[in-house]
């Protein structure tokens, strides 16, 4: 189980330092798997490789030293001097952080809300038919090989219904399991040639045996768990100099008294100026 995102970039001044981490990485959710409903920016940002909580890139001295956002979602920072330039945003779904703002008078940019991806195997068992009961409300599905995938990009629920036999099916899973990665919103990023704000928490739960399934057993005719989906940090804070970036949401799927439970904090706000603005 991970619970980081990429790291902001930092406000220093060097050509090199600035540039914001990259996120988590999660090679069987692959971006190409949820084109047909996801924007063509989030299927570029996450890419073949399933980055997620891409850092936020600090944004420019007015010597064109912005730096670029991580993998995964993260806003550029903002080019120019004086008065300044708005940051970019975190990619919309991917916990992506804001980018810094270039000079005195602009804000970070918005970080990019969460996302909850749930997958479930779509094959009868080897010896006996049953699968989970299942249902939704508010998530995007598609079926791929043999597995239905459910995108959470706004709070919904899920309901299991019925319990499936406690049997293995092809791929060694039993029926009650599922796979599931959460990812929290991303930080705003700083103003004045601030920082870019931290990617969102990215989590691919796991089992007690380090499996990347969680068991839904328990779930069985309790009514329906909450996926929540965290937001953004905003990056609108007046464009005063100090203001540090905004921290975002965390994302959870169920409650934290369930055994199930997974949760991805939100990511950090960028930091700022350390010298007030006298222009505001």
């Amino acid at each position: 189980t991970n619970n980081a995102g990429g790291g902001g970039g930092t406000g220093e001044t060097s050509p090199e330092e600035g540039r914001g981490g990259n996120g988590q990485q999660f090679s069987n959710f692959p971006s190409a798997l949820f084109s047909p409903f996801m924007p063509s920016d989030w299927v570029n940002q996450v890419a073949p490789q399933g980055h997620f909580g891409g850092g936020g890139g600090r944004g420019s001295e007015g010597n064109g030293n912005q730096q670029s956002g991580g993998a995964g979602g993260g806003g550029g920072g903002a080019p120019g001097g004086n008065p300044g330039t708005v940051g970019d945003p975190g990619t919309e779904h991917t916990g992506g952080g804001g980018g810094g703002s270039s000079g005195y008078h602009a804000d970070g940019g918005d970080g990019g809300p969460g996302i909850a991806i749930l997958s479930y195997t779509a094959d009868a068992p080897t010896d006996s038919a049953g699968l989970m009961t299942v249902s939704h409300s508010g998530a995007s599905t598609v079926t791929v090989g043999n597995y239905t995938f459910y995108t959470f990009t706004s709070t919904g629920t899920f309901t299991v219904s019925a319990a499936a036999p406690d049997v293995r099916h092809p791929d060694g899973r039993p029926g009650n399991y599922v796979s599931v990665v959460t990812v929290g919103g991303g930080g705003s990023g700083g103003h004045h040639h601030g920082a870019g704000g931290g990617g969102g928490g990215a989590v691919y739960a796991t089992d007690a045996g380090g499996n990347g399934v969680i068991d839904l057993r328990p779930a069985a005719g309790s009514g329906a768990i909450t996926v929540k989906i965290g937001a953004g940090g905003p990056g609108g804070q007046g464009g005063n100099a100090t203001n540090p970036g905004i921290p975002g949401q965390a994302s959870r799927f169920g409650a934290s008294s369930d055994p199930y439970y997974v949760v991805a904090h939100g990511g950090g706000g960028g930091g700022s100026h350390v010298s007030p603005n006298h222009y505001s």
